[in-house]
């Protein structure tokens, strides 16, 4: 059986406060633990949810949530990542 879990990636050097305040809303059960794929994309969508619930697309005029089913990122309008969720296998 194969295990999966979700990847958290950071793209920029200096994290914003509204980001360091959002990761920590994050539980870490959620990208850490090592589950099956069906969990995992679950996971992912929790996360996804997460960050339309936070209110942080609102609060920061010009973030876009692009959210696939892999992948949930929060970027700038101009395309700017800043936080990458992905599904990843554990090897």
């Amino acid at each position: 059986m194969q295990v999966y879990k979700v990847i958290k990636t950071e793209h920029v050097r200096k994290r914003p406060k509204w980001l360091m305040r959002f990761l920590i809303k994050i539980p870490t059960e959620l990208y850490e633990e090592t589950t099956s794929t069906e969990t995992a994309a679950g996971n992912l969508r929790a996360i996804g949810q997460l960050v339309l619930d936070s209110g942080v697309l609102e609060k920061r005029k010009g973030l876009q949530l692009q959210q696939r089913d892999d992948i949930v990122s929060i970027h700038s309008s101009r395309g700017r990542m800043y936080v990458r969720f992905s599904i990843s296998e554990c090897r």
